[in-house]
Protein backbone atom coordinates (compact mmCIF):
# COMPACT_ATOMS: atom_id res chain seq x y z
CA UNK A 1 0.00 0.00 0.00
CA UNK A 2 1.40 3.40 -0.95
CA UNK A 3 2.00 6.09 1.66
CA UNK A 4 -0.33 9.03 1.48
CA UNK A 5 1.54 12.32 1.36
CA UNK A 6 0.40 15.27 3.43
CA UNK A 7 1.09 18.98 3.75
CA UNK A 8 0.79 20.78 7.06
CA UNK A 9 -0.69 24.21 7.80
CA UNK A 10 -1.49 26.46 10.74
CA UNK A 11 -4.08 29.22 10.82
CA UNK A 12 -3.40 32.91 11.37
CA UNK A 13 -5.54 34.85 13.86
CA UNK A 14 -8.23 36.83 12.07
CA UNK A 15 -7.85 35.01 8.74
CA UNK A 16 -10.34 32.45 7.51
CA UNK A 17 -9.17 29.74 5.11
CA UNK A 18 -11.66 27.05 4.11
CA UNK A 19 -10.67 23.45 3.66
CA UNK A 20 -11.66 23.52 0.02
CA UNK A 21 -13.95 20.68 -0.91
CA UNK A 22 -15.21 20.40 2.70
CA UNK A 23 -17.37 22.41 5.09
CA UNK A 24 -14.53 23.05 7.59
CA UNK A 25 -11.86 25.71 8.00
CA UNK A 26 -8.14 25.51 8.70
CA UNK A 27 -7.67 26.21 12.40
CA UNK A 28 -10.88 28.21 12.78
CA UNK A 29 -14.43 27.46 13.92
CA UNK A 30 -17.55 29.55 13.96
CA UNK A 31 -19.09 29.77 17.42
CA UNK A 32 -22.71 30.92 17.56
CA UNK A 33 -22.14 33.04 20.67
CA UNK A 34 -18.73 34.64 20.09
CA UNK A 35 -18.20 34.42 16.33
CA UNK A 36 -14.98 33.07 14.87
CA UNK A 37 -12.53 31.26 17.17
CA UNK A 38 -9.00 30.47 16.01
CA UNK A 39 -6.63 27.77 17.19
CA UNK A 40 -3.40 29.12 15.76
CA UNK A 41 -1.30 26.55 17.62
CA UNK A 42 -3.01 23.60 15.92
CA UNK A 43 -1.25 22.14 12.89
CA UNK A 44 -3.72 20.79 10.34
CA UNK A 45 -2.73 17.86 8.10
CA UNK A 46 -4.13 17.99 4.57
CA UNK A 47 -3.66 15.24 1.98
CA UNK A 48 -1.34 16.20 -0.88
CA UNK A 49 -4.11 15.29 -3.34
CA UNK A 50 -6.33 17.99 -1.82
CA UNK A 51 -3.58 20.61 -1.92
CA UNK A 52 -2.87 19.75 -5.57
CA UNK A 53 -6.55 19.96 -6.48
CA UNK A 54 -6.94 23.36 -4.77
CA UNK A 55 -3.37 24.55 -5.35
CA UNK A 56 -4.39 27.98 -6.63
CA UNK A 57 -6.55 28.67 -3.58
CA UNK A 58 -4.04 27.40 -1.01
CA UNK A 59 -1.16 29.27 -2.67
CA UNK A 60 -3.21 32.46 -2.55
CA UNK A 61 -3.93 31.93 1.16
CA UNK A 62 -0.22 31.39 1.85
CA UNK A 63 0.78 34.46 -0.19
CA UNK A 64 -1.84 36.58 1.58
CA UNK A 65 -0.53 35.44 4.98
CA UNK A 66 -3.86 33.81 5.81
CA UNK A 67 -2.12 30.58 6.84
CA UNK A 68 1.39 29.29 7.45
CA UNK A 69 2.91 26.12 6.06
CA UNK A 70 4.42 23.87 8.73
CA UNK A 71 6.62 20.80 8.83
CA UNK A 72 5.63 17.25 9.63
CA UNK A 73 7.83 17.58 12.72
CA UNK A 74 5.47 20.32 13.97
CA UNK A 75 2.49 18.02 13.45
CA UNK A 76 4.25 15.08 15.11
CA UNK A 77 5.26 17.23 18.10
CA UNK A 78 1.67 18.42 18.49
CA UNK A 79 0.40 14.84 18.45
CA UNK A 80 3.10 13.68 20.89
CA UNK A 81 1.89 16.32 23.37
CA UNK A 82 -1.72 15.22 22.92
CA UNK A 83 -0.73 11.56 23.34
CA UNK A 84 1.24 12.36 26.51
CA UNK A 85 -1.73 14.21 28.04
CA UNK A 86 -4.06 11.38 27.00
CA UNK A 87 -1.80 8.76 28.60
CA UNK A 88 -1.58 10.81 31.82
CA UNK A 89 -5.36 11.14 31.99
CA UNK A 90 -5.85 7.45 31.18
CA UNK A 91 -3.44 6.40 33.95
CA UNK A 92 -5.16 8.73 36.43
CA UNK A 93 -8.53 7.18 35.59
CA UNK A 94 -7.20 3.59 35.75
CA UNK A 95 -5.53 3.97 39.17
CA UNK A 96 -8.78 4.13 41.17
CA UNK A 97 -10.27 1.34 39.04
CA UNK A 98 -7.31 -0.95 39.82
CA UNK A 99 -7.50 -0.08 43.51
CA UNK A 100 -11.22 -0.78 43.52
CA UNK A 101 -10.78 -4.12 41.73
CA UNK A 102 -8.06 -5.06 44.20
CA UNK A 103 -10.41 -4.35 47.10
CA UNK A 104 -13.05 -6.65 45.64
CA UNK A 105 -10.72 -9.61 45.27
Amino acid sequence: MADILFRYFRSVEGMIVPRYGTTTFIGAKRDKTVGWVWDTARVVRIPESETVRYMKEYRRALADGAMVECLRADYDAQNAEVKEVHEDVTETVRRPIRRHKGEEE
